[in-house]
């Protein structure tokens, strides 16, 4: 929010000095919001690197903040290179600042920016946009700095710690992260079992719950993670799972592999009664939720298994799904709002 509102407040005088029709103008407004999502994730993501290089102090004073003030800057920037590139698109070949103008109706037409504040006979109407958006600027600021802090809603639910090891058929082992990787993905609980409905044939069912996705924590997306750590990916694909009365689960499908090892995985997100399999949609409804519903929670749901040498990916594909048939009703006490199936 520290983002949006200043950036926002940039990008409506950037339009309303944009010589072009309302259309192109409400592009430049309304596209402060995804840019800032995009540019706030990424933030996110270099203090993350930062941090696993540097430790904590990495994320803290001088550096931490001149982070945020470059993530800003360059924000800033892509709207006024996306002014250009609208201006191209459209075949308006003037140079920036003859594109960014404001209307002196003094002189009979529009002046530049620069010319406008340097003219010393300009009339006051000319100002007006100026005047205008100060005010917006002022309102945004006293909403957000002078309003009663809004705190965070975190729903109640069972600890993983009580999920039952064994399901039907399938015999589980527990399984538990290493102190690093602990420390780095900051979760507030999470799942991990070793489960088998034929000996040697093991299914890996791991749940990574946030209760609040603030403050540099959020679930990490595979897609990120493991080539971090060595695994190459291949065949990925977003699909769905057909499960009872015809329900459909989005899901992410990948082979990865390292060295001899080949693995298939299948991944999706779970974010306060919303079942997602795209990452960018996770960090937009992040945004919209703490704003609507004031929460942030939401889980990050991975399953993999080996693909051995004597089988194809259909049977490693057909051990996963019966799997994630069998576990979907026991989620739903567990993470919050999980749809059912």
């Amino acid at each position: 929010m520290r983002y949006l509102f200043p950036l926002s407040a940039l990008a409506y005088i950037l339009a309303l000095m944009y010589q072009a029709n309302v259309f192109l103008k409400a592009i430049v407004f309304v596209s402060s919001i995804p840019i800032t999502v995009v540019m706030n994730s990424l933030r996110i993501g270099l203090i993350g690197v930062t941090v696993d290089t540097w430790g904590e102090k990495a994320a803290e004073g001088l550096l931490h903040d001149f982070e945020g003030w470059v993530v800003f800057m360059s924000s800033l920037a892509i709207i006024i290179f996306e002014i250009r590139l609208l201006s191209w698109l459209i075949g308006d070949k003037r140079s920036l600042t003859d594109v960014l103008q404001v209307e002196a109706q003094n002189a009979g037409k529009p002046n530049s920016l620069a010319e406008s504040i340097g003219s010393k006979g300009i009339s006051s109407s000319s100002l007006r946009p100026f005047y205008f958006s100060t005010v917006v600027i002022l309102l945004f600021s006293a909403v957000f700095f002078y309003s009663p802090e809004r705190e965070e809603i975190i729903p109640d639910r069972d600890v993983f710690a009580s999920y039952p090891q064994d399901l039907g058929q399938w015999s589980g082992q527990r399984d538990y992260l290493n102190p690093a990787h602990l420390k780095s993905l900051k979760l507030s609980d999470y799942l991990m079992i070793n489960y088998s409905e034929q000996p040697g044939y093991p299914v890996n069912y791991y749940v990574a719950y946030y209760d609040s996705q603030q403050k540099g924590r959020s679930a990490h997306s595979p897609k990120s993670c493991m080539p971090g750590d060595g695994w190459e990916m291949s065949d990925f694909e977003r699909t769905e799972i057909t499960l009872g009365n015809d329900f459909l689960l989005p899901v992410n499908r990948t082979v990865i592999s390292k060295g001899s090892q080949t693995s298939l995985v299948y991944y999706w997100f779970q974010q306060r009664g919303r079942l997602l399999n795209n990452e960018y949609l996770v960090k937009f409804y992040l945004l919209w939720d703490s704003i609507t519903k004031q929460r942030t929670d939401g889980a990050m749901i991975r399953v993999t298994t080996p693909v051995f040498p004597h089988e194809g990916v259909e049977q490693a594909d057909e051990r996963i799904q019966k799997l994630i048939r069998e576990s979907q009703a026991l989620l739903q006490n567990y993470v919050p709002g999980y749809l059912m199936p």
